[in-house]
């Protein structure tokens, strides 16, 4: 009897917990709790040439310090909100108290596609509204078909293909399916040998970063000083924002093999019908994401789609009053801005980065003259001439 009250005892502990008997346990770190960002610039791009803003080509070191509840055993410990173009092997991992046995990065994004995919084979709800008369209805309806081309889907009525009845219709989804996230996020398997709280550092490199310094010359009426100023522009294309960082901005060539990112399942999902069945003839565009699917419960993502994500405009830009100082790192030069500042993500940051008045300079004109050249000779240039001894 005593044998028997124990094992019940156990196994409402692994309920109490939320864990299976015999499962491994599982605990999540949301976000860090202090951030450092380092961006290094597109060594390959010129400096006159500007930014392609959805093609960042630089990269960042991105280094988080995060607490968190690590149980006794063997677990697996999740980082929300890692950079979404982290390079998974570059990803060093300080502060367990027993080290960790292997390192996943999980592929797969919450997304319309992804979601419908994990879904196949399983019951969902199909939600309808009447155009005419407003009235919803909605029913059971099982998943057959993945979301490469039309959806099928299977009702009591027989079989269909999703938004090709002529109504609006939507899908409606019970729960999320193991392995989808709504953030990047980078798991790692440990062990310890007892229950601890552990300051833990992720240290990884990511891509999808640039930054870039723009200067203001003011010419002096006597025309032999300028007064010199400086934005330095730090511009982040991934879709994970950087609050409160301490941040830096690398100037020169690094020796750095180029390892491209894995690419993430984050795909909008496209719709078509077939002209056969019970649907009717009217052809229906591909429907944008947030029109095909409704907001997964307990889930705080919009539903987007992949050309939305990774699309930020010119004007975009914060502009903090914090003023980088320059340190020597090595053979390169790190700009360090004295106060945390925010990187948001799809979003360009400008702060103060030199300000130099009463510099002396020299006017050169410059004009280049070719003999065997029969046309007009090109108009002089003004150049402004200064040496920087320093």
């Amino acid at each position: 009897m005593r044998r028997r009250c124990a094992r019940i005892a156990i196994l409402l502990v692994a309920l109490a917990a939320g864990v299976p008997a015999g499962a491994q346990p599982i605990a999540t770190s949301s976000g860090p709790d202090e951030v450092d960002v380092t961006v290094y610039r597109n060594p390959n791009r010129s400096p006159d040439e500007p930014f392609e803003l959805d093609w960042l080509e630089g990269y960042a070191l991105i280094s988080e310090t995060r607490r968190i509840s690590i149980p006794a055993g063997e677990s697996e410990i999740r980082f929300e909100g890692v950079a979404g173009g982290i390079l998974p092997q570059s990803a060093i991992v300080r502060g367990f108290p027993d080290g960790i046995v292997e390192r996943n990065r999980d592929a797969y994004l919450l997304s319309p596609e992804s979601l419908l995919d994990r879904s196949l084979g399983r019951r969902v709800h199909i939600r309808r509204t009447s155009g005419a008369t407003g009235e919803v209805r909605e029913q059971d309806a099982v998943i057959r078909s993945g979301a490469g081309g039309a959806v099928v889907l299977q009702t009591a009525e027989g079989f269909e293909a999703l938004r090709c009845t002529g109504l609006q219709e939507s899908l409606v989804y019970d729960q999320v399916p193991a392995g989808l996230s709504a953030r990047p996020t980078l798991s790692v398997r440990a062990r310890a040998s007892r229950a601890t709280i552990a300051s833990v550092t992720l240290s990884y490199l990511a891509t999808g970063f640039d930054w870039q310094a723009n200067y203001i010359a003011t010419l002096s009426p006597a025309g032999d000083r300028v007064d010199l100023f400086a934005w330095l522009t730090l511009a982040n294309g991934d879709e994970t924002s950087f609050r409160n960082a301490d941040t830096q901005a690398v100037a020169g060539r690094l020796n750095r093999e180029r390892v491209e990112p894995e690419a993430l399942e984050q795909n909008a999902l496209s719709l078509r019908c077939w002209q056969q069945g019970r649907t009717s003839d009217l052809s229906l565009p591909d429907t944008s994401v947030a029109e095909s699917l409704q907001r997964v419960p307990g889930v705080a993502i919009d539903a987007v789609s992949a050309e939305d994500i990774g699309n930020f405009g010119v004007g975009e830009i914060v502009v903090t009053s914090a003023r980088a100082s320059q340190e020597t790192l090595g053979d390169v030069k790190l700009y360090r801005i004295p106060e945390p500042v925010t990187v948001n993500a799809n979003s360009q940051k400008q702060v103060a980065f030199l300000e130099q008045p009463g510099v002396r300079v020299d006017i050169v004109y410059r004009q280049r003259l070719d003999p065997d050249d029969d046309d007009e000779p090109e108009h002089a240039s003004r150049f402004l001439v200064t040496r920087n001894r320093t």
